[in-house]
């Protein structure tokens, strides 16, 4: 477990900086703006997030897995990420022209945001796993650090010279192309150019066909995690859903260790290391990760108004009351991206489609019940219980594969602590 140790404390490292870097960016759009205007930007984006998960088919989780298990070449992956960008670009463009106004609705006028976004958003997706399954995590987190970081002194400059706030969105989503025209070029120059293992056909048919069942998991999953978004922009205030969607940004932030964790554990699975040690360590992590959101809802629960407040502006006021109701299902969450890492490393995508399609009925139905009397607070309520049903879920399924282990999250032994500190601690062994 040596080089599993090695290569999560590069990713969270690496992951590390990078995601401090887009909280900068996040406190930026959001000082320099509003909750209603913040609240429209991340809006769009999430729809637009849509049109990049199914026009993207989940290529980048197929991608990852064949090329950390050397079925895949660096040429074939580069024409597979390039022509699916491409056709998906042409078929917007054909949808725009036939129906004019069609993306206006989200794009205030600038439908060059959109596919900037998608693009963008898709260079970074493909290249972004196949750098993480060669193992290169820190210079193209590093690199994209430093991006985000120029794009807060763009903002903070158009700010102080009153530009108007459709001006700070162009400049936002020219960043988002940049960024994945950068990350292609990193994958470019640290890739091993190989011989080709077998034809162009054959690894497009071994690579979508993967992509459309992982297609079917994260399909269900964004219902989970963005449909919350349509229901709160269409029954509150403009300034409640700015409310809710801040949160649930910033909620996504305390899940990133996880996530950090998940492309490491998934290319060692897709790899063959799914053995007795990586289940104990994959238990240690998940009481780690019940002590992490005890911590966190206290100190959210004591201090949050004060703290949301004065980062992101006075508007902000009910940030910490959400988030409070988010922190369970946080937990749920956190747990329920290692496991899905894991069932995708073994191929056993299926368990990952049943637990999403058990949270989107149970978004769907949730939002839907609560019309009547809709408030954020039950939005994020109902958030929370289809995170815990997913979870259970995949804690039930990963139970009934051998080797697993019970896990007492109330009890932390020596054994877990060991785990955890060989987490971070560097030196060799």
């Amino acid at each position: 477990m040596i080089s599993l140790k090695k290569n999560v404390q590069q990713q969270i490292l690496a992951r590390s900086i990078y995601v401090l870097s887009a909280l900068l960016v996040n406190v930026a759009i959001a000082r320099f703006t509003n909750a209603a205007a913040t609240g429209m930007l991340f809006y769009a984006s999430a729809i637009f997030a849509l049109i990049v998960l199914i026009g993207g088919m989940s290529l980048e989780s197929a991608l990852g897995y064949y090329y950390a298990g050397e079925k895949l070449g660096a040429k074939h992956a580069i024409t597979m990420a390039l022509f699916q960008i491409i056709v998906l670009l042409m078929v917007l463009l054909m949808v725009q022209l036939l129906f004019p106004t069609f993306f206006a609705r989200f794009t205030n006028g600038f439908n060059t945001g959109l596919y900037l976004f998608v693009s963008g958003t898709l260079l970074t997706n493909f290249f972004l796993a196949t750098l993480y399954a060669e193992k290169q995590y820190l210079k193209p987190n590093l690199i994209q650090a430093i991006l985000n970081v120029l794009l807060v002194f763009i903002l903070w400059v158009e700010y102080r010279k009153n530009f108007a706030i459709a001006i700070l969105f162009k400049t936002y989503f020219y960043f988002i192309f940049l960024n994945g025209v950068v990350v292609l070029l990193v994958f470019m120059q640290k890739v091993k150019w190989k011989t080709e293992n077998g034809s162009m056909h054959s690894s497009f048919q071994q690579v979508y066909q993967y992509a459309m069942k992982a297609l079917w998991a994260n399909v269900l999953f964004f219902l989970v995690y963005r449909l919350d978004y349509w229901f709160v922009h269409q029954y509150t205030t403009v300034n409640d859903a700015g409310n809710y969607i801040q949160a649930s940004k910033l909620a996504q932030m305390f899940i990133l260790l996880p996530q950090f964790i998940a492309p490491v554990i998934f290319n060692t699975t897709a790899n063959g290391g799914a053995t007795q040690q990586m289940n104990e360590w994959l238990a240690a992590c998940m009481k780690f990760f019940f002590l992490m959101f005890s911590i966190l809802f206290i100190v959210v629960a004591t201090g949050g108004q004060f703290i949301f407040t004065h980062l992101f502006g006075s508007s902000f006021n009910n940030m910490h009351k959400v988030l409070l109701l988010f922190i369970p299902g946080l937990f749920f969450l956190s747990c329920l991206n290692l496991l899905s890492a894991y069932f995708g490393g073994m191929n056993r995508v299926r368990i990952n489609i049943v637990g999403a399609a058990l949270a989107a009925v149970t978004t769907i139905a949730g939002n839907i019940l609560i019309i009547p009397f809709y408030t954020i607070f039950w939005a994020a309520l109902v958030s929370t219980l289809s995170y815990i049903v997913a979870a259970l879920w995949a804690l039930y399924q990963y139970k009934k594969m051998p080797p697993s282990l019970s896990i007492d999250l109330l009890s932390l032994k020596k054994s877990d602590w060991r785990f955890i500190q060989a987490l971070f601690h560097s030196k060799s062994e």
